[in-house]
């Protein structure tokens, strides 16, 4: 008696490559996503006539806002883990707070 080739060798085979790939996909997003937690966000200010006088005026404006920067990052540098849908507004507003 003759026997078909069975297709469950090639499926098993296929989910497998399939399930590693989508493991390999959630890891990289895992890391990127806790990379991009640890780095905060960069400010620079142009050398611009205009700026050279706002910072001459405003000398203490540096220090000031890299200290804001440096709360902003540690408050929203986080996963949001939101406990009400009130939570996760308050989170996103605070993040388009900052990236304005």
């Amino acid at each position: 008696m003759i026997r078909a080739p069975s297709l469950m060798g090639f499926k098993n085979v296929l989910s497998l490559g399939f399930g590693f790939c989508l493991g390999l996909v959630a890891v990289r997003v895992w890391e990127h996503r806790k990379t991009m937690s640890k780095q905060g966000m960069v400010f620079e200010f142009g050398d611009t006539a205009e700026s050279r006088a706002f910072l001459q005026a405003y000398p203490a404006f540096v220090p000031a806002f890299e200290s804001l920067m440096q709360v902003g990052n540690k408050i929203l540098g986080r996963e949001s883990a939101p406990k009400s849908r009130a939570d996760d507004i308050c989170f996103d507003l605070a993040h388009t707070c900052r990236d304005d």
